[in-house]
């Protein structure tokens, strides 16, 4: 820490708890997309802790600037419900509380058959039983 700058300052704030966005269901194995935000008062660089909820972490990535958006994908091996838990801290070390989003990896996923998914888009009026059956 520049000793300069922090006795010029006369205070510092920890940055806002960060808004983390993305899908809340999904089939394991697959890769999703999150972004997470955030932002300091005081506009210092930020670093934010990951933790995806299935034993993997990042830890302290950045830095990034304020109101910077932060997109991180990740993929879950199995079928679980995982709560992503995120933080960041400021260039001073001073964290926000953590923001959590809970995601699900559902225990009925069901396999693809490429042939049905043909017939039904091609007669979409067609099969209304089969059709819901797939969630299409």
């Amino acid at each position: 820490v520049d000793i300069t700058w922090a006795l010029i300052r006369e205070s510092n704030d920890p940055p806002s708890i960060p808004i983390i966005d993305g899908e809340t269901q999904g089939y394991f194995g697959e890769p999703y997309e999150y972004t997470f935000i955030t932002s300091d008062i005081d506009g210092d660089d930020v670093w934010y802790f990951i933790d995806w909820g299935d034993g993997e972490v990042e830890e302290w990535i950045g830095p990034y600037n304020s109101g910077e958006v932060v997109t991180k994908s990740h993929t879950w091996d199995e079928e679980d419900t995982f709560t992503i838990r995120a933080k960041a801290k400021d260039y001073f070390g001073l964290e926000s509380d953590w923001a959590y989003l809970e995601v699900t990896m559902p225990v009925n996923q069901l396999p693809q058959f490429p042939f049905i998914q043909w017939l039904l888009e091609q007669f979409p009026n067609s099969f209304p039983i089969l059709r819901q059956l797939l969630g299409s």
